[in-house]
C-alpha cells in the first residue's frame, strides 16, 4: 500500500507541475506583449510540423527504402549546403535593423546581396563536390537541382523586414498558403504513382517557391525596393559578417554533426540502409520542437534572473533540466521500448530493419533536449565562442567514428557514432573546461532529483 500511495504522490507532483508550468506561461508578461506576433508564428510552425510530418510519413511509405534512400542522401546535401549559404545572417539582421531604422534598407540590401552572391558561390563550390560524392550521375542533378534553390531563396530576407517590425502575420500567413499548396501537390504525386524525380523537384520547389512568395508579397505592399547593389554597403557587410561568424560557424559543424552520417551510410553501404535510417531519423527529429518551445519561452526568464536575481539562477536552470529529463522520459523511454512496433506502424513492413535503429536513436533525444538548455547557459555567460569550438570537435569525431563505425557494425555504428559524438560536445567538453563544469553539475542535479521544481512557478 505504502508503494501505491508513494506512486500516487509521484503522479500529482508531476500533474501539478504540468499545471504550474502552463500557468507560469499564460502569466507571462513578455508573451502577453508579443501574443499576437507569437502567435501567428507558433500557429504556422505547428501546423507545418503536424502537415509535413503526416504527408513525410506517407512519402516514406510509398517511395520504400531504396528510393528513399535516395531522396533523403539529396536532402542532407542540400541542408549543408544551405547552411552554408545563409551565412548565419538571421537573427543578426533582424538586431541590426531594430536598432538601426533609418538604414533598414541599407541593412536588407546588404543582407540580400550577402546571400545572393553566397548562394552562387556555394552552389558552384558544391557542383564538384557533388559530382565526386555521388554513386551515380542521376543523383549528382538530384542535389544540383536542389541547391540551386539556395540561389532563388536569396529573396527570403524580406523576412527580415517583417520580423523586425514585429508583423510575423504577412510571414505566416505566406507560409501557410505555400505549406497547403505544396501538401496539396505531394499528395498527388503518391496518389498519381510519380517516380523519384518529381519527389525531389517538390522539395526544390518547396524552398524556391518560399522565397518567391515573399517577394510577391512585399512588393505587393508597396514597400521600397532594396535588391539594387546600390544599397550594398561594405560597412554594414564588414560588421554583419564579422558578428554573424560564431553564429555560421556553429551552425555548419552543427549541420554536419547531423547529417554526414546519412551521406557516409550510402556511400560505405547502400540506398536501402540510409532509407531505413532516415525513416527512423525522421520521427526523432519531430520531437526537436519540444526543447525549441521551452528555450523560446524560458531564455528571456533566465536571462534576467542572471543579471537581476542571481541567487535564483542556478535553480531556474536546474528546473529546465529537469523538464528535459520529463520530456525524455515521456518520449525517449517509449521509442526505446517500443520502436519497432512504431516503426511497423508508421512505415508497415517494409521498413522493419528500421525498428532497432528507431529504439537506439532515442539517446538522441537525450542530447537534443539537455544540449538546447546547456545553449542557454553558454549565452547567459557569454560563452558562444566555446560552443563553436566544441562543435567543431563534435563534427569531427562524428565524421571519423562514422567511417570506422559503420564498416564495422553498419547503419547501428552510425548511431553509437552520434551518441559518443553528442556526449563529446555536450558533456565530457564542459567537464574539461573549468567555466562550464558548474552547468554539469546543475545538469546531473537535474537528472537525478527531475521530481522536484524550485523556481519554475516564478512570474519573474
Amino acid at each position: 500500500m505504502s508503494e501505491k500511495r508513494e506512486k500516487m504522490q509521484i503522479f500529482r507532483k508531476i500533474q501539478n507541475f504540468i499545471k504550474d508550468f502552463f500557468k507560469s506561461i499564460l502569466e507571462n508578461e513578455g508573451l502577453k506583449r508579443y501574443g499576437t506576433n507569437t502567435l501567428w508564428l507558433f500557429i504556422e510552425q505547428f501546423l507545418r510540423l503536424v502537415l509535413s510530418t503526416l504527408i513525410g510519413i506517407w512519402t516514406v511509405r510509398y517511395l520504400q527504402p531504396e528510393n528513399y534512400g535516395v531522396l533523403s542522401y539529396a536532402v542532407a546535401f542540400n541542408q549543408i549546403a544551405q547552411t552554408l549559404s545563409r551565412v548565419g545572417l538571421d537573427g543578426l539582421v533582424v538586431r541590426e535593423i531594430i536598432r538601426n531604422e533609418n538604414f533598414q534598407f541599407k541593412i536588407l540590401g546588404t543582407a540580400f546581396w550577402i546571400r545572393f552572391l553566397g548562394s552562387i558561390l556555394i552552389f558552384l563550390v558544391f557542383i564538384p563536390i557533388s559530382y565526386f560524392s555521388s554513386p551515380d550521375f542521376e543523383l549528382f542533378l538530384f542535389i544540383t537541382l536542389l541547391n540551386f534553390g539556395l540561389v532563388l531563396q536569396s529573396f527570403d530576407v524580406v523576412d527580415y523586414y517583417y520580423l523586425a517590425k514585429v508583423q510575423a502575420k504577412y510571414i505566416s500567413v505566406r507560409k501557410l498558403i505555400q505549406l497547403f499548396l505544396i501538401s496539396i501537390f505531394k499528395v498527388a504525386l503518391i496518389l498519381s504513382g510519380a517516380d523519384l524525380f518529381w519527389f525531389v523537384f517538390a522539395y526544390f520547389l518547396e524552398s524556391a517557391s518560399l522565397a518567391l512568395f515573399s517577394l510577391m508579397i512585399y512588393k505587393y505592399q508597396k514597400h521600397p525596393s532594396f535588391f539594387s547593389f546600390r544599397f550594398f554597403d561594405t560597412t554594414i557587410a564588414r560588421s554583419i559578417i564579422i558578428d554573424a561568424l560564431p553564429i555560421f560557424l556553429s551552425s555548419v559543424f552543427n549541420i554536419i554533426q547531423a547529417r554526414v552520417d546519412q551521406i557516409i551510410i550510402l556511400r560505405l553501404l547502400s540506398n536501402r540502409e540510409l532509407g531505413y535510417y532516415s525513416a527512423a531519423m525522421r520521427i526523432i527529429e519531430f520531437f526537436g520542437f519540444i526543447p525549441m518551445v521551452v528555450y523560446w519561452s524560458f531564455y528571456t526568464s533566465v536571462e534576467r534572473t542572471k543579471i537581476y536575481a542571481k541567487e535564483k539562477f542556478e535553480g531556474r536552470l536546474r528546473d529546465l533540466y529537469r523538464l528535459m529529463m520529463i520530456f525524455f522520459i515521456l518520449t525517449g523511454l517509449p521509442i526505446f521500448f517500443f520502436g519497432q512496433e512504431i516503426i511497423l506502424f508508421l512505415y508497415g513492413d517494409s521498413y522493419k530493419s528500421a525498428g532497432v535503429l528507431f529504439s537506439l536513436m532515442s539517446s538522441r533525444l537525450f542530447f537534443t533536449y539537455f544540449g538546447v538548455i546547456r545553449g542557454i547557459y553558454l549565452l547567459t555567460e557569454n560563452l558562444i565562442w566555446f560552443g563553436t569550438f566544441t562543435l567543431l570537435v563534435g563534427a569531427v569525431f562524428n565524421f571519423f567514428l562514422n567511417i570506422i563505425l559503420i564498416n564495422l557494425y553498419g547503419s547501428i555504428g552510425a548511431v553509437i557514432s552520434s551518441i559518443v559524438s553528442f556526449a563529446t560536445t555536450i558533456l565530457f567538453l564542459d567537464v574539461i573546461y573549468r567555466r562550464t563544469r558548474y552547468n554539469v553539475k546543475i545538469m546531473f542535479q537535474g537528472i537525478i532529483t527531475f521530481f522536484k521544481f524550485e523556481s519554475l512557478k516564478s512570474k519573474n
